[in-house]
């Protein structure tokens, strides 16, 4: 079978077939067991921040660079605390999710 030439070769395309739960399980959305949370983090100029990357493919979440609040270009930025699930806006498309770890 050939690939999707419309989609990158890190995207999966096509709605994935789960066979049925175990005895006893319950199928639901994200949206009935997960909620949003957004820490708008305030920049300051003189301390550093840790940046985390969300790895494409279901990689998990890793650590970045860390740098000043002046180095950051992306002002818009997010606070994360070990445990939060993290899902990129910008590329859940190629599976870049993952838990936060508490490192």
């Amino acid at each position: 079978m050939g690939r999707n030439l419309s989609f990158p070769p890190s995207v999966k395309a096509g709605i994935p077939r789960l066979g049925d739960p175990p005895k006893g399980w319950e199928r639901v959305t994200f949206g009935d067991v997960l909620r949003s949370v957004q820490r708008e983090a305030n920049l300051d100029n003189d301390t550093k921040y840790q940046l985390i990357v969300a790895r494409r493919n279901r990689g998990g979440i890793a650590a970045r660079e860390c740098l000043a609040g002046r180095e950051i270009l992306t002002k818009t930025q997010f606070r994360v605390e070990a445990g939060d699930f993290l899902i990129s806006k910008r590329q859940i498309v190629h599976g870049a999710c993952g838990i936060v770890p508490p490192d």
